[in-house]
């Protein structure tokens, strides 16, 4: 690091000053905020990049850990690089000519064409022949509206959509500079004019299009939802698509000696993150205001750690935003937020991937989570130009997602688009979304008519949980992208998103930002929040070993005292002049963990008991791995007791459903995939019994309704697995078998959707058994039913 001359270490010195007696000058708003912060700029510029200020908090207590120990919180200025040594940190270098990078061979095969964009005003009369170079530094029209990015469409349509999408899919992953991004491999719709020198990139955008199987059958009865990771990305979140493009303008506006000298922003946390990241890249000193104590530490380090010049501002981000507003029309510092429209070309290219990982068919539906709502614009800008250009017929209806807690456009929907107005944003899990005023309403409502959208809202214990459902399942999401998942399960829940129609949610940062929530979540530590889904770690010693369980050896041997059955027991049965017999089962703990104790994947503990009714306790099984039936569990008894009688001697089984909802069962696979697993374990008994004689088996299925889910949309879903695992026990049965099943009810009242349930697993028996009858003309597999009100547990 180089000496600094006599000129700069007073600078340095005045600025040191300022920022050490900044407390005492700024307050909360005003012009003594406006003049010291433009002061602190004007010193700012003049430093030389290498030199380090302590981080500035504004009437507030700092909101992080100290970074070095006994020291005040420092964070250093953008380190400068050379652009080849930016490349060989940000970009993967593939083996070329021997003095060549990927920069160097895209100069050799550049290619001219005659695409341009402008800017104009957003929504303008067709009229309007206002219109601004993309090389001006304008934030808003000459009324003082938005301004949006115009291509030359009619230079674009000089190619039909074949073109385009083979275009576009030719690039796809590769390395050819700049198209290995997923923004740039758009380079012609995006920034047509810019140099590749110019372009600032990490090879964002390209994220995953993932098929949520288990989460959209087992929450919500669908089968063809998928989520678009796109905080899957160099910074974690989609604000990467949006940044490549501006600070790449910005880098260009550099080298045309446009008056920019760095780049600001106001965030809720993603939006820094990626500003100082692309800044640090290109050598461009950035400046962020973020509101304190209201961003996690993930998103806090970020920027410090690619070295941005950080304010914590003890207001929201909307006071945030007015100060950077303020800072950036009187000091030549860029500004970085959506109210600068060509971010929101580079978020437009998710759309298209959108498109192109489903080989150019359109979903039916694309849920955005929303705050300062650019996103949703930028998505339907990215659609609607796919179909302009031919590449699709049509474009989805559109869902933007609020939280309850800063739900601005949501009530101004609900009102049916009258007149807007700002809220006051409360504090929400979903921080990046926390925006009661946010700056591009007018693109959202804009594209919300124009697509058909909905607008739904998610309060916070409802996008916990929703975020917590979907880690359930192998996601690992952030709470914004649980502000989408709750509007699908309303819309899903109201019939408005059909089962099979094609939705995709687009997932906005990484869960890993967010861990702490998580974890409060999971331990069951938010106040007023009953997180129903929380999966809390246990603590146990460290001598924990195989004694927390007992064994199943153990377990059986301890009955060994127990009663046998015997002739009084039969003769006593005889002697009443009962048909068909049943021994009495002396030899069983419980109904469930008799079996669960002779399948694999089952654990006991010692002394978990667990109220069932009255005085009766149980010990619910733990299902911990896959199930299977090593041997006979019940041959041995029932054909001991056939053998003391000539009359049919009835084999006793428990239905695997029962099994299933009477267990704790393991979380990492579908709950139907575990039941069918016991299905045929006892499927497994029952041609067993057949084959030692028991020509009578009855299943008892005692717990079909205690596993109904909550949701009246997931019942379906629910009765058709439940009823098909029941089929798999029985489905192998001899003609000269009769097979009796018995269904208990308790708690409740019948209903008639319940019985015709019922009657279908009634069907279901009769058509695997050819519909026989036995001796006394009833169907096989009648249904006996007992409506009990009250306390008492019901038989049937």
């Amino acid at each position: 690091m180089r000496e600094m001359n006599a000129r700069e270490m007073k600078c340095f010195t005045e600025a040191n000053s300022t920022f050490c007696n900044l407390k005492k000058y700024i307050t909360k708003e005003g012009e003594k905020t406006k003049g010291t912060l433009i002061k602190l700029g004007h010193i700012l510029l003049t430093l030389p990049p290498t030199h380090s200020l302590p981080l500035v908090h504004h009437r507030q207590k700092p909101f992080h850990r100290p970074l070095y120990p006994n020291k005040s919180h420092h964070l250093f200025r953008p380190r400068h690089h050379t652009p080849f040594a930016c490349t060989a940190i940000i970009y993967h270098l593939k083996h070329r000519r021997s003095a060549d990078n990927i920069r160097d061979e895209a100069r050799r095969h550049n290619a001219a064409h005659n695409f341009s964009a402008k800017y104009v005003p957003f929504n303008a009369d067709p009229t309007s022949t206002e219109s601004y170079s993309l090389d001006e530094i304008v934030y808003r029209s000459r009324s003082g509206g938005l301004l949006d990015v115009q291509h030359d469409m009619d230079a674009l349509k000089k190619f039909d959509g074949q073109y385009w999408r083979s275009l576009f899919d030719s690039r796809v992953g590769k390395t050819t500079w700049p198209y290995g991004s997923g923004v740039w491999s758009k380079k012609e719709w995006v920034l047509p004019e810019i140099d590749g020198d110019d372009i600032v990139s990490a090879f964002e955008g390209n994220s995953n299009l993932f098929w949520a199987e288990r989460f959209g059958k087992q929450f919500l009865g669908m089968n063809d939802l998928w989520v678009k990771h796109c905080g899957i990305s160099h910074t974690g979140s989609f604000k990467d698509l949006g940044m490549t493009v501006l600070v790449s303008q910005v880098n260009r506006l550099r080298k045309l000696n446009r008056p920019v000298v760095g780049v600001g922003c106001a965030s809720t946390g993603d939006t820094s993150a990626a500003l100082s990241a692309y800044c640090a890249a290109a050598g461009i000193p950035s400046i962020v205001f973020l509101p304190a104590n209201r961003i996690s530490i993930a998103q806090l380090v970020q920027p410090i750690a690619n070295g941005a010049f950080v304010l914590s501002i003890d207001t929201d981000f909307d006071g945030c935003m007015q100060l950077i507003r303020e800072v950036t029309s009187e000091l030549p510092i860029y500004l970085a937020n959506s109210l600068n429209s060509l971010r929101l070309e580079g978020q437009k290219t998710a759309a298209i991937e959108i498109l192109q990982q489903f080989d150019w068919e359109v979903p039916d539906w694309v849920i955005v989570p929303g705050g300062n709502l650019g996103n949703i614009y930028a998505f339907y800008k990215g659609f609607h130009m796919c179909k302009e250009l031919g590449l699709v017929d049509r474009i989805p209806r559109l869902v933007c997602a609020q939280a309850s807690n800063a739900n601005p456009l949501y009530l101004h929907y609900k009102s049916g688009w009258k007149d807007f107005k700002p809220v006051k944003a409360g504090t929400t899990f979903a921080s990046a979304i926390q925006i009661g005023d946010p700056v591009s309403i007018d693109r959202a409502v804009f594209a919300l008519k124009n697509s058909n959208g909905i607008v739904e809202e998610a309060t916070e214990e409802e996008l916990m949980d929703a975020m917590a459902q979907a880690d359930s399942t192998g996601m690992f999401i952030c709470p914004h992208t649980g502000v989408a998942l709750t509007a699908l399960f309303k819309l899903r829940q109201s019939g408005v998103i059909g089962p099979t129609d094609r939705t995709v949610v687009v997932s906005t940062a990484h869960g890993l930002k967010f861990t702490q929530s998580k974890l409060d979540y999971d331990s069951g530590e938010i106040k007023d929040m009953a997180c129903r889904f929380a999966n809390p770690p246990v603590q146990v010693k460290a001598d924990f070993g195989l004694a927390f369980f007992s064994a199943n050896a153990e377990a059986q041997a301890s009955r060994k005292s127990s009663p046998r059955v015997n002739n009084d027991v039969v003769q006593k049965a005889e002697e009443l002049d009962i048909d068909v017999l049943v021994h009495g089962e002396p030899e069983r703990n419980d109904m469930v963990e008799y079996f669960g104790e002779q399948l694999s994947g089952f654990a006991f503990t010692a002394n978990g008991w667990v109220q069932s009714y009255g005085s009766r306790c149980v010990k619910p099984p733990i299902i911990y791995g896959d199930v299977s039936r090593p041997k006979p569990m019940t041959v041995f008894w029932s054909t001991a007791a056939q053998g003391m009688t000539k009359r049919p001697m009835k084999g006793m089984l428990t239905g695997p459903f029962t099994i299933l909802n009477w267990s704790f069962v393991r979380n990492d696979q579908p709950r139907f995939e575990t039941c069918y697993q016991i299905a045929l374990a006892i499927k497994d008994e029952v041609e067993d019994l057949e084959k030692a004689g028991i020509t009578v088996i009855q299943i008892d299925e005692a717990a079909l309704r205690e596993g109904l889910p909550l949701r009246k949309s997931e019942h379906a879903f629910y009765l058709d697995w439940a009823v098909h695992s029941f089929r798999i026990t029985n489905v192998g049965v001899l003609d000269t078998t009769q097979f009796h099943y018995g269904v208990f009810f308790a708690y409740m009242r019948l209903r008639e959707q319940e019985i015709r349930n019922l009657m279908w697993i009634s069907e279901c028996v009769a058509q695997n058994q050819k519909s026989r009858v036995h001796d006394s003309g009833m169907l096989v597999g009648d249904v006996f039913l007992q409506n009990v009100e009250g306390n008492y547990a019901g038989n049937g």
